[in-house]
């Protein structure tokens, strides 16, 4: 590829921070809420009452002394490995735990009671604004190194010119928006934003998940499915659309088939295989009237989309040649 070539398919390769600042500002609102939240409680915070509440709701905790202690002790780190010890115990008995479960919030509400000198909320929004710079800069600079890979995919490759969009992944924990940078991202190609797959990075080897299966109802042409498939390919194994390897495979075909797989030299696109007969045969009871095949391919024509001992394959490129077609059994 030229250059300039090289150049304006860089253009084609875009970033979608959209839903990554909504979730950082969906995160922000409520943790603001939260500490606003706190800060009324603390206002409304009684000691008496609460240390009297402590006192009776702990009464058959044998280790009551210790956290009493540390409770008056007014060491945060203290307080909270007593609490944590306690709120331990209190789990082995359903209705003792949900008994105290308001307690829990009470101590929370103690702690920032004892911190509510020190707490500035203009600080606190602050601090958060700064975290979203940081996790936003983050992955910006996970993004770019993706691009690069990317890119290097596009100059060695017969890439068809599709345009790419990688969108990171908002961060969640327990179901709920965190702000952190983003180590994983949708990558979508095309224009219509339904062919897409995840991609992210692990001891800095590239994984990728959620493989379309090759629904022609997904990309808006086919040109937008060979990049599809192309680039999941290189990025997985770079190489392996241009130096492939001799694969021995089985299918599982429509016995009315049978006459077109016994003459033909090329496998149609989306045909499904794997390295495994009895996989396949169990597959293919599915599905009736079923003949097996055993199938001598080159990889290049193929998507792995199941690793391990069971791998699964899929035809992805047009006119795929295969080497030989074997009739080995039939399913009824």
């Amino acid at each position: 590829m030229s250059f300039s070539n090289w150049l304006s398919q860089q253009d084609n390769i875009k970033f979608d921070y959209e839903p990554l600042k909504n979730s950082f500002l969906n995160a922000k609102k409520s943790y603001v809420n939260s500490l606003q939240d706190a800060q009324i409680n603390v206002s409304r915070f009684n000691l008496n009452a609460f240390f009297y509440k402590v006192e009776n709701k702990t009464k058959q905790y044998p280790n009551q002394e210790n956290l009493l202690k540390a409770l008056n002790s007014k060491n945060v780190n203290y307080i909270w490995d007593q609490h944590r010890k306690f709120m331990n115990w209190s789990r082995q008995d359903n209705q003792l735990y949900s008994s105290i479960r308001d307690l829990n919030k009470d101590v929370w509400t103690y702690i920032d009671w004892l911190k509510k000198d020190s707490f500035n909320l203009e600080k606190s929004i602050q601090d958060l604004d700064n975290l979203i710079q940081d996790s936003l800069q983050k992955t910006e600079e996970f993004l770019v190194r993706l691009k690069e890979e990317i890119s290097q995919v596009i100059s060695r490759s017969n890439w068809k010119g599709s345009l790419i969009t990688i969108q990171p992944i908002p961060p969640q924990e327990n179901n709920l928006p965190t702000i952190e940078p983003s180590d994983w991202v949708y990558v979508y190609i095309g224009n219509n934003h339904h062919a897409f797959f995840n991609l992210g990075f692990n001891n800095g080897k590239i994984e990728i998940d959620e493989i379309l299966e090759g629904d022609d109802d997904v990309f808006d042409s086919e040109q937008t499915k060979s990049d599809y498939f192309l680039l999941i390919n290189e990025l997985k194994s770079p190489g392996s659309t241009t130096k492939g390897k001799k694969l021995t495979l089985f299918t599982a075909r429509p016995k009315s088939d049978r006459e077109f797989y016994l003459k033909t030299k090329t496998l149609p696109i989306n045909i499904f295989l794997g390295n495994n007969f009895d996989n396949i045969e169990g597959i293919s009871r599915d599905f009736e009237e079923r003949d097996i095949w055993r199938v001598k391919i080159d990889s290049r024509y193929l998507t792995q989309t199941l690793d391990g001992k069971i791998k699964h394959y899929q035809v992805t490129s047009p006119d795929a040649i295969v080497d030989s077609m074997e009739l080995l059994s039939t399913e009824s």
